[in-house]
């Protein structure tokens, strides 16, 4: 009879959830910190040249492709080592806590986007009327008024 291979997944299944949460952010899953600037960076790849637009989506998909892979080998595939199941324990509290505002970080300006892009667009206005770039401000305005981003703040009254 063959012993039971374990998985690390089964060892320790709270490690192994934040290193899915941490993966799905690191292939930029919608909701994560990382899928905005992903988007913002391949929408204006796609506008400058496309075909250097669809390179990096490729490479991105490649990207998302050998996460999953990684992680389904390091928490699916079985343990080698199996003296290490005696000394292999799950996250402790410090580790814990160390994890956890990274995760709620990720998560919150993943959603609440903007946060983010409105102070982002302020840095801009200002950095564009320092320099009065007279088409980057134009282009700017634009981007302003076709997102409606200042809604809230009244930054900019008008153009």
């Amino acid at each position: 009879m063959k012993p039971i291979k374990k998985k690390l997944g089964t060892i320790l299944p709270i490690f192994s959830t934040f290193l899915f949460l941490f993966i799905l952010g690191n292939i930029s899953f919608p909701g994560t910190f990382n899928f905005i600037g992903e988007f913002l960076i391949i929408i204006g790849l796609v506008q400058y040249n496309p075909i250097i637009g669809i390179l990096s989506f490729t490479g991105i998909m490649f990207s998302c492709v050998y996460s999953f892979f990684m992680f389904n080998r390091i928490v699916f595939g079985t343990l080698k080592f199996e003296f290490l199941f005696e000394k292999i324990k799950d996250i402790n509290k410090i580790e814990f806590f160390v994890l956890l505002p990274l995760l709620l970080f990720t998560l919150f300006f993943g959603i609440h986007t903007s946060c983010v892009s409105n102070l982002m667009l302020y840095n801009m206005y200002f950095f564009f009327e320092f320099f009065s770039f007279n088409l980057a401000n134009d282009y700017f305005f634009y981007l302003v008024n076709s997102f409606d981003l200042f809604t809230e703040n009244k930054i900019i009254d008008s153009y």
